[in-house]
């Protein structure tokens, strides 16, 4: 998928400790699937895929965590 640049647009990720989905716009654009894992996280980076590398160059506007797996 390409996004248009100069947009605004809604990206949401979710995980319910087996599928990874990831929606652009409301859409789906991509899942994964992956072994249950139970251990806790101690890091996290937005815009980034390991804080150094792969940077997000552009601008949010707002981001919500949630505990609980959201719908489309």
């Amino acid at each position: 998928m390409i996004i248009p640049l100069n947009e605004w647009h809604h990206v949401a990720y979710t995980f319910d400790y087996t599928t990874n989905v990831l929606y652009v716009d409301g859409v789906q654009v991509d899942a994964e699937t992956t072994a249950p894992d139970d251990r806790t996280p101690n890091q996290v980076w937005l815009g980034s895929i390991d804080g150094v590398n792969s940077l997000f160059r552009g601008q949010m506007e707002e981001v919500r965590v949630w505990a609980v797996t959201r719908s489309a």
